[in-house]
């Protein structure tokens, strides 16, 4: 199966480049959301947005292509 094709044109905005580096970090949904003082509702959203945005069906797509790039 192929991937969902990205939303062309939109760029992850700065909180979800943060939540990304959190993911990255191992850490949980209501982790992230407690240390950014957000819902974890809104942290799922954020999450939804980077999948959707990078065209992955996962956010551990999103965090293996970051560390891909960055070799």
């Amino acid at each position: 199966m192929s991937a969902i094709p990205p939303v062309y044109g939109q760029r992850l905005t700065n909180r979800e480049k943060e939540i990304m580096q959190y993911i990255a970090k191992g850490w949980r949904t209501a982790q992230i959301a407690t240390e950014l003082g957000i819902s974890a509702y809104t942290v799922f959203n954020h999450r939804k947005n980077v999948i959707k945005k990078k065209g992955v069906r996962s956010v551990r797509e999103v965090v293996i292509q970051s560390k891909l790039s960055k070799n």
